[in-house]
């Protein structure tokens, strides 16, 4: 595998990862196709990558991991972004204020702590899986009772990104090994025939 290509390829799914936290902020989040595009964005960039069937597979489940990463930190920092605007509306705090990131961290922390009882990335990780449902101006809310729909939701949508680039490349090496058999026999045939 080229270096180059892997460092590429990884860099495209960090911000495939990143784009799609964004669509999913400002568009509805129920509609499948953002995690489809996705895996198969990272699809593509796993057979650019590697031909071999063992090594494309784990690089695809190397590059599901960087983009739901991706994903998440990329949420968690617009959901900061939303509650420093709400703050600087509200005129609790200054925008050139050199605190406010700190402020916002603070807050934050302290609704994901009473929300998930987690803190950080894990807990704004967990908080995606209480409950949410899409308006119908395509907002999403997240409710604070906990919901199995939501649960089953999230591990629906990270269960694509994660497993359908796997899928798909696996699909395709066993189409490619079905048909590589076929050419050796033929061309044996033909040895056994010039022989004759």
């Amino acid at each position: 595998m080229n270096a180059v290509k892997i460092i590429i390829a990884l860099v495209a799914s960090i911000a495939v990862g990143g784009a799609y936290a964004w669509v999913t902020q400002n568009w509805s989040d129920i509609i499948p196709i953002y995690p489809l595009i996705v895996a198969g964005c990272l699809y593509l960039l796993m057979i650019w990558v590697s031909k071999k069937k063992s090594t494309a597979i784990l690089f695809g489940v190397l590059l599901s991991i960087a983009a739901i990463g991706a994903n998440l930190f990329t949420g968690m920092e617009l959901m900061k972004n939303d509650i420093k605007t709400e703050l600087v509306s509200a005129g609790l705090i200054s925008s050139t204020d050199p605190g406010v990131k700190d402020a916002v961290n603070e807050i934050m922390d302290e609704y994901l702590l009473e929300a998930t009882g987690y803190k950080g990335i894990v807990g704004y990780t967990v908080s995606l899986s209480i409950g949410e449902f899409t308006t119908k101006s395509g907002n999403t809310i997240v409710d604070d009772e906990p919901s199995a729909a939501g649960t089953v939701f999230q591990a629906v949508k990270f269960g694509i990104l994660l497993l359908g680039p796997v899928i798909m490349g696996w699909r395709r090496k066993e189409e490619k090994q079905e048909e590589a058999p076929a050419a050796p026999s033929e061309d044996n045939g033909a040895a056994v025939t010039d022989k004759a």
